[in-house]
């Protein structure tokens, strides 16, 4: 970033996966650089952004398991620095305590970095214990990784246990079983990040937002026990 900035090619950005405390924004700002961020920080500043909505999507994925009688509900995330990831793993303890679950710490899973292999590991290490009736997987490359486990171990996906992940256009389309999503309409939040970015002209210090809304979309993987 700071490379472009210097050699004047941008005088325009729209930042991606942002961290709980990105120092992106702060540099942006003092090199007055207009900006539109896809995600938030953790302590959301005086910016404009365009984002999922985590807490909500969290809340869809737990009233579909609740409705499916399922409460022994495992969590596959990526490393919280990423402020989405911090936002579902705070709704998920939330829920727990919303529906009255009995909190089990070792049901989350907290892997590194966004990586099939890794969720593929830690979805092995989940399938011992035999309680865990429902996983929810973080990304799409989790699920991926999911789907690989449950293979591997001879586990069938809806029957044996029940699987759900977000945003599975990917996963969806190249691997087997099919997986029940939450979905956002990504295309509207390229266009709003984009429409916010050329509004910022002159000295314009008017911020805006737009929050996707998300969707389920039941592809058979949730078991109902």
């Amino acid at each position: 970033y700071e490379k472009l900035i210097n050699i004047e090619k941008v005088d325009k950005i729209i930042l991606h996966n942002l961290k709980t405390k990105d120092p992106r924004i702060a540099m942006l700002r003092k090199n007055k650089i207009k900006f539109v961020t896809w995600g938030r920080t953790k302590d959301l500043e005086n910016y404009s952004w365009v984002d999922l909505d985590n807490h909500k999507s969290m809340q869809i994925i737990f009233d579909h398991l609740i409705k499916n009688n399922h409460e022994k509900i495992a969590f596959i995330n990526i490393n919280k620095k990423f402020n989405f990831a911090y936002q579902r793993m705070k709704t998920y303890f939330s829920e727990i305590k919303n529906y009255k679950i009995n909190l089990d710490k070792n049901l989350y899973i907290e892997i590194p970095k966004n990586d099939s292999s890794l969720s593929e590991a830690a979805t092995k290490k989940l399938l011992k214990n035999k309680k865990i009736t429902a996983i929810i997987c973080c990304t799409e490359y989790i699920a991926a990784g999911a789907i690989r486990a449950c293979n591997d171990l001879k586990i069938k996906i809806g029957h044996d246990i029940s699987l759900i992940t977000y945003d599975s256009l990917i996963v969806s389309n190249l691997i087997t079983p099919k997986i029940t999503s939450i979905s956002h309409p990504t295309e509207d939040l390229g266009y709003n990040a984009v429409k916010l970015l050329m509004s910022k002209n002159g000295n314009d210090s008017k911020n805006s937002f737009y929050m996707a809304k998300p969707t389920i979309i039941d592809r058979g993987s949730v078991k109902k026990l």
